[in-house]
């Protein structure tokens, strides 16, 4: 009697064991593989930066285009609905998609404020934002995936005369995304030109002096990425002799050995 009062505990126990075994690991909270270190490096940056607003219909706007984004179910039709979201409010919408069709970028643009927005595909459909950015004047043009684990984001920056085009590489790890050092001067690199110049100059005419010449404009230097060689690069016009200078540099080691450019250092 007592061997079978032994079995039956024995029994209990091990379908208790199982139980919690099967069941008990569900409830467990996923240990995210960031470390506080990472967290604190100066490299770590939020989901959300940039300029914050208290405008109540811009608020509303920006919740709906991210659940958008994040909807498992409109998947492929999803710049289709962020578009005729844009144009209820008259926002100019833009959107890119890396090589892998893994990482996504959209741009919504009203006079001088931009809303950016990166999200990155989870577990087969699901969209999760990693970085949005509402900034004046800075956008979001291109994202390339550089591997499994790392992009490459271009921006762009407009002002009266000039223009600024920027390049940042990002790894993200769990929920966490980095900067990198990935350039000579640090985390971005960095290319501006001038887009307007006056190229007016004085005429003495009949003993008086007039302005001739105008004001004019020139396509902005560009950063580009080539996907297949892993080659960025950019070029300018020398100012003294207008020599062409190009700059390259191919993605190895997790660097780009290329310098910035900057019209606006060589001014007398």
């Amino acid at each position: 009697m007592r061997f079978y009062h032994m079995q039956r505990l024995l029994i209990i126990f091990i379908l208790t064991f199982l139980f919690f075994k099967a069941f008990g690991q569900k409830n467990k909270t996923k240990v995210l593989n960031v470390t506080k270190e990472q967290r604190d490096s100066p490299h770590c940056v939020t989901t959300v930066k940039g300029d914050k607003t208290n405008d109540s219909i811009l608020l509303h706007f920006m919740h709906e285009i991210e659940v958008i984004m994040q909807s498992k179910n409109i998947a492929n039709n999803t710049s289709i609905a962020l578009k005729n979201k844009s144009d209820s409010l008259s926002f100019q919408f833009n959107s890119y998609q890396s090589e892998n069709k893994k990482v996504s970028l959209y741009h919504f643009a009203k006079e001088f404020y931009h809303l950016n927005y990166i999200t990155k595909k989870i577990k087969g459909q699901e969209n999760k934002i990693i970085l949005k950015d509402h900034k004046m004047h800075r956008y979001f043009t291109e994202v390339h995936t550089l591997n499994p684990k790392e992009f490459l984001l271009l921006e762009r920056q407009d002002d009266m005369s000039f223009s600024c085009n920027y390049a940042t590489v990002y790894e993200v790890k769990e929920d966490t995304i980095f900067k990198k050092n990935t350039f000579k001067q640090g985390e971005e690199l960095s290319v501006c030109s001038w887009t307007h110049i006056d190229e007016s100059y004085p005429v003495h005419e009949n003993g008086s002096v007039i302005m001739k010449g105008e004001l004019k404009s020139y396509r902005p230097v560009k950063i580009v990425y080539n996907f297949k060689t892993k080659v960025i690069v950019y070029s300018f016009y020398k100012n003294n002799d207008g020599t062409l200078i190009k700059r390259k540099s191919k993605y190895e080691n997790g660097k780009f050995f290329i310098e910035d450019y900057d019209v606006r250092s060589f001014l007398d």
